[in-house]
C-alpha cells in the first residue's frame, strides 16, 4: 500500500505598508528562512479571506485588508515537518490596516522590505521568487 500525501491549501499575505512588504523568518524553515504571514486553511473555514486575516493576526498581531490573489506556488517541504504533505500556496496582495508586529512562536524575525532592499534576501527559494 502506498502512503498518500495529504493535500492542503495555504494562503499567504504579501502585506503592503506604504511601499514596503513584510517578510518573516520562519522558525520551521530556518534552512530557507523566508516566509510570508499566512498558513493552511482550517477544515471548518469556508471564508478564505477571513482565514487569511486570522492567520496574519495569529502570526503578527496585525489587522489587514485582503485584496486580490496574484501568485500560486508550491515549495520543497522535504526537510520540514510537512514532508508528507502537499501544500499549494496562494499569495494575496494585502494592505496594512493597524497594529504593531508581534511575532508568534512560528517566526523568529521580520523585516519590511522595498524595491531597493528585496534583493538582499535572495536565498533561491520559491518564496523569494514570488517577490
Amino acid at each position: 500500500m502506498v502512503d498518500e500525501k495529504r493535500f492542503y491549501v495555504g494562503l499567504k499575505a504579501f502585506l503592503k505598508k506604504g511601499n514596503q512588504i513584510l517578510i518573516l523568518t520562519s522558525s520551521d524553515r530556518a534552512e530557507i528562512g523566508l516566509d510570508f504571514p499566512g498558513g493552511k486553511i482550517n477544515q471548518e473555514e469556508t471564508n478564505l479571506l477571513e482565514a487569511l486575516k486570522r492567520e496574519v493576526r495569529e502570526e503578527t498581531s496585525l489587522e489587514v485588508k485582503v485584496g486580490t490573489p496574484f501568485a500560486v506556488w508550491t515549495n520543497d517541504w522535504s526537510t520540514s515537518k510537512y514532508a508528507k504533505d502537499e501544500i499549494f500556496l496562494v499569495g494575496y496582495i494585502c494592505d496594512y490596516v493597524s497594529g504593531e508586529v508581534k511575532l508568534s512562536s512560528e517566526h523568529t524575525d521580520y523585516r519590511w522590505i522595498d524595491k531597493n532592499t528585496y534583493q538582499e534576501l535572495n536565498e533561491g527559494s520559491n518564496y523569494y521568487l514570488a517577490l
